[in-house]
């Protein structure tokens, strides 16, 4: 599950771990001077496609917010809008924590020169293995890479052991901060990503649907056949199929597997906006996420949106039964595969 920006950045200041000071854009925000406006997409470069504005004045202000909610940004529309301070720096870093399958360690990545160019840099990248008995010698490590002297050794310290404590009590798979970067000797988050494991969502029960999104990636946004499922597998294998048939796969949409209904039902909304739409496939096996919980978004969604495509649903697992019984009720089929769905779906 990935964290939108502002909650990510919750967590960070959680842990004792730097970050501007900011606030959500609501109906009681004041403005107290210049700020940098970030729409709140689960994407990166916001900067490139315009969904970083720097805001001067209180006239500017209402028309920057909601030029970025208008915003499309990799198939996104903003509908929190994140006022950080300005803060003042010499150098832009790029950190990450990840969790390496092939080990089955958490990796620390570096590049010393950070910002929104640094997926095209060709900079050393530094890869170490963390672990706890040696967390300070990584520290270190970071420091002397990044090019900082001795004076700030307690900082890297203090801001790796933090970190590290973050990235597992928050049973993260991915913490990314670009850029990190240096103020008064303490070490700063200026942006941050971090994603979730799905299967411990229920060890984590403050983090809910309006601080997260589901892994929506847009493919061709001239497609006809919008997908939903269950689990990154399950969601590419269903694009595949579906683009084998002879439909074109809009998006690639992974609910996740700790999806609740409001959570769910929000993602049938943003469907139900895409153009060229003929069929939504749902290919749903159920574990964590029980089949009831989606028939009964389903079923919400479909009296909410009047425009929502037609829907060619298969669901497996957890719960099916029940799920049976409500979709019946409600007129929606349910197909017995999802080569079923398919095949349904070329019909319209």
């Amino acid at each position: 599950m990935h964290l939108l920006e502002y909650r990510a950045k919750e967590i960070l200041t959680k842990a004792h771990i730097q970050v501007p000071e900011g606030h959500l854009i609501t109906e009681d925000y004041v403005f107290e001077g210049e700020v940098i406006l970030k729409a709140q997409v689960p994407t990166g470069n916001r900067g490139r496609r315009g969904g970083i504005l720097k805001v001067a004045s209180c006239d500017n202000l209402n028309k920057s917010v909601e030029r970025l909610k208008q915003l499309n940004i990799d198939g996104y529309n903003s509908e929190l809008i994140l006022a950080e301070e300005i803060l003042k720096f010499d150098h832009e870093h790029y950190f990450s924590l990840i969790v390496d399958y092939d080990t089955g360690s958490i990796r620390l990545l570096a590049i010393a020169k950070g910002g929104v160019d640094v997926e095209e840099t060709q900079d050393e990248l530094l890869s170490l293995e963390v672990v706890p008995k040696h967390i300070d010698d990584v520290a270190d490590k970071l420091r002397k890479f990044y090019g900082y002297d001795t004076s700030l050794k307690e900082s890297f310290f203090t801001f790796l052991h933090n970190v590290f404590d973050c990235f597992v009590k928050s049973d993260a798979l991915l913490l990314e901060i670009n850029p990190l970067v240096i103020i008064n000797k303490t070490p700063v988050a200026i942006d941050c990503k971090m994603e979730i494991d799905d299967n411990s969502l229920f060890r984590h029960p403050e983090i809910d649907s309006n601080g997260t999104d589901a892994n929506f990636v847009m493919l061709n946004p001239n497609g006809n056949t919008a997908i939903v499922a269950n689990g990154a597998g399950l969601a590419m294998a269903t694009v595949d199929q579906v683009n084998q048939a002879g439909l074109i796969a809009t998006n690639f949409l992974d609910i996740g597997g700790g999806a609740g209904g409001k959570s769910i039902a929000k993602q049938f909304s943003k469907l139900s906006k895409l153009p060229n739409i003929n069929a939504i496939i749902v290919n749903i096996f159920a574990g964590i996420t029980h089949c009831d919980q989606v028939a009964s978004a389903i079923i919400a969604t479909r009296n909410e949106i009047n425009a929502l495509p037609p829907l060619f649903i298969r669901l497996h697992g957890t719960n099916f039964n029940e799920a049976r019984v409500v979709l019946d009720k409600a007129g929606i089929e349910l197909f017995g595969s999802l080569n079923d769905c398919i095949e349904a779906a070329k019909n319209v």
